[in-house]
């Protein structure tokens, strides 16, 4: 992927062939639960919301 990147010649069809299974293309992560310790994943072609737990809690959001 990076030598397309490089050679410029990356495509949305090269992009779309590259992705994981836990959170196919990962668009986001936020903090949640009580104690904001919980991180959820967010992705474009998920079918579920993984999350695991941090060893740091994150901080709130501003318009809380």
């Amino acid at each position: 992927m990076n030598r397309h990147y490089q050679a410029r010649t990356l495509t949305p069809e090269l992009m779309a062939a590259t992705h994981g299974t836990l959170a196919p293309w990962m668009a986001s992560l936020t903090f949640g639960g009580p104690d904001l310790r919980t991180v959820y994943l967010g992705s474009l072609h998920g079918t579920t919301l993984p999350y695991f737990r941090s060893p740091v809690a994150g901080l709130p959001l501003s318009h809380w």
